[in-house]
This record gives structure tokens, sequence and C-alpha cells, in this order.
């Protein structure tokens, strides 16, 4: 269990760092890290997240403008010339094109001094701000990475943690290319390290023959090699399975009906029950997919275990159950959905295309980034009574 002093000092962390420390990302991410790691985890995700806020201040509009404003009054008003800074500088100043206001009036007011301005433009700052960002979050990312492949997460990534992960990137604009580089080089320094303080020494104690044959380096060296090749072997294996639903879901796609909403649905395997009405309450399996093919979440164990990605917590609980939904068209329920479900019939299994405006719109939710298409599987179990 986590210590009631850091679940004390992560909760001040939180609310010192409100402006940004909201996103759902921190929470969901915090629970799966081990104990050990808990409060290190959430000081690397909150150092991130300030990076990256700052980032986007630095790009705000008008941003460089203001900087020329400083550095135009600066100059007015001390004895420094431009000629005595690195042409950088004047190169920066100049690249900046727009009417730069006419410094504020002093009032006659007898000058005391001016702090000089920073030596690069906002857009330039930002740049460097953004990239310190992301390798603070590629490091607590690696963190739990670590924590989940030697068995000491408190709890497995789920629907909400990786929908968050993926809106976080998004509003982020973090591309797949910047979280790969980063992570690598996260990866590098947590590798090996990561439970030893720096002063810490490992002491190889052998005797005899057994002192004189053993290799540390050879040691180290296979378990590197065999983790190399059990996570080569995990992401070859995922990648298999996103292609593999893809060209599940391009195939059904071709072959799909459009309603007039713009809903597509693919009728996979024909029930013999009853058609859905707007007056009925159904019982229904899903599993819902981003477009790319990966799972976000499911109500079917069997859906879940193809997938490698069993809840383990939900499994015990024995919450792998069909849910039920309320088809009417002013029920609380995404609008492709229910549409979705009153063009089948009790037994019939379906995959619907639902575009963004038909699931969660522009704006998303906390798990859902904005304007993301959908890809739902489901079967209609059964009518409630």
């Amino acid at each position: 269990e986590v210590s009631t002093r850091d679940e004390e000092e992560v909760e001040n962390m939180k609310s010192s760092a409100e402006d940004y420390a909201g996103h759902p990302i921190l929470d969901s991410h915090k629970a799966i890290a081990s104990s050990k790691n808990y409060l290190e985890f959430v000081q690397t995700m909150i150092a991130s997240m300030a990076l990256l806020n700052d980032a986007k201040k630095y790009l705000e509009p008008d941003a460089d403008k203001k900087w020329k404003a400083k550095w135009t009054e600066y100059l007015e008003h001390t004895s420094d010339d431009l000629e005595d800074f690195d042409s950088s500088l004047r190169r920066s100043l100049n690249a900046i094109t727009e009417n730069i206001n006419e410094a504020p009036k002093t009032n006659n007011e007898p000058i005391k001094g001016y702090l000089r301005p920073e030596m690069r433009p906002p857009s330039e700052t930002a740049v460097n701000v953004r990239n310190q960002g992301i390798r603070q979050f590629a490091e607590a990312m690696g963190m739990l990475a670590l924590d989940i492949h030697n068995g000491k997460a408190r709890s497995q990534p789920n629907a909400k943690s990786i929908g968050a992960l993926r809106n976080f990137l998004k509003i982020n604009e973090i591309s797949e290319s910047d979280v790969d580089t980063n992570m690598k080089m996260a990866m590098e320094d947590l590798n090996f390290n990561r439970d030893l303080s720096p002063k810490a020494k490992i002491d190889i104690i052998r005797k005899g023959r057994s002192a004189k044959s053993f290799n540390a380096a050879e040691v180290f060296s296979d378990y590197k090699t065999e983790k190399d090749k059990t996570d080569r072997e995990r992401a070859e294996k995922e990648a298999a399975m996103m292609k593999a639903n893809q060209e599940k879901f391009t195939s059904q796609k071709v072959k799909s009906t459009t309603t007039s909403s713009g809903l597509q649905y693919f009728v996979s395997e024909k029930g013999s029950g009853p058609r859905v009405t707007t007056t009925n309450v159904v019982k229904a399996h899903y599993a819902v997919y981003f477009t790319d093919g990966v799972l976000l979440e499911t109500s079917n164990l069997e859906t879940a275990t193809a997938l490698g990605r069993v809840d383990p917590n939900r499994k015990a609980a024995n919450a792998y159950q069909p849910i039920t939904a309320d088809v009417n068209p002013n029920a609380a329920m995404i609008a492709g959905f229910k549409e979705g479900l009153r063009l089948l019939n009790v037994g019939d299994k379906a995959t619907l295309f639902l575009p963004f405006g038909l699931a969660y719109g522009e704006n998303g939710n906390q798990v859902i980034p904005p304007k993301s298409d959908l890809i739902f599987e489901v079967e209609i179990v059964s009518l409630v009574e």
C-alpha cells in the first residue's frame, strides 16, 4: 500500500499545480505505479505537465512581439548596446517583423534600473521547454512500464488510463515518434539503476572456482537480451493483433450499410430473435475500439482474453457481463450506439462504425480524445422484460 505520507504529499502537489495537473492521466496512471515509485512518478509527471503548460504559454499570441518590445525598451533606457550581444539575439529581434509600440512613458521619473530580458524569444524557448516536458513524460511512463514488467504495479492499464493517455498526447500534440525517441533515452537511464541509490553498489560474492568463473557482465547481458526478447515478442504480438483488427474492420466497412445519420453497420452473424425497437431495453455485449484497432474496453471476457486485455480485478469480481442498454432515442447513451442496436435482432452480432459526431463529439471526454471515430462490436443477448 502507498503510505499515508506519500498520499498527502501527492495531494499537496496536485493542489499547488491545479492549473495544469487536473488532467485524468495523473490519477489514472498513479493508480498503476508501485508503492515504491508512487511519489516519484507523480513528481515526474507533474514536472512534465508543468513544462508542457509553460511551453504553451511561450507560444501565446504576441509573446514574441512582447519580448521584442521589452528589448526595445531596455536598450532605449540603459547603456547597453545591441552590438554588445551575440549576433543570434540581433537575428531573433530582426526576425520579428511586427510593429512594436513605443515603450511606456515614465512620467519623467528617474529610472532606477531595468532587468535584462531573456536572450531568446519565447517561440525558441518553447521548443526547449516542450522537449524537456516530453522527456519527463517519457521517464514517468518508463517507471510504469518497469513496474508492470517487474510485477510491482498496483494495477494494470485499463480503458480509463489508455483513453486518458491518448487524450493527453493529442491535446499536447505529442507524436508517437516523440514518445518513442524519448522513451528509449529514458529507459536507458531507468533500466538497471531504478532500484539503486546513487551511492549504492553491488557486491557479487563467490568463493573458489565460482569466483573466477563468474562473469557479471555476461549475466547482465543475458538478462537484458532475454528482457529485450520478451518485450519485442510482446510488442510484435500487440502489433499483429492491431493489424488483424484493422484488416477485419476495413473488410467489414467496405460491405457495411450507411444510414442517413452517417452510421455504418455490418451484421457479421444473424440471430433468430425479435427485432429491437425504440421501446426496448436490451442486454448486449460490446467491445469498443479506436480506428487503429486498439481495444478500449469490452464487456466480453472472451474478447478481452483473445486480445490480451483482461482486467484481473474486473475478472475477479465477475464483472465481464452484458450491459443493460436503453435504446430509446432520448436515453442517456451515445447516439450512434443506440441507433446501431435498434437496427439489430436478438442474437445478431454486428460491427458499428461511429463517426465522432455520433460518438463523443468534437470535445471527447476524459477518456476519449476529441473528434474520435469509434468502432463497436456488439451482440444482442436478450430483451429485458
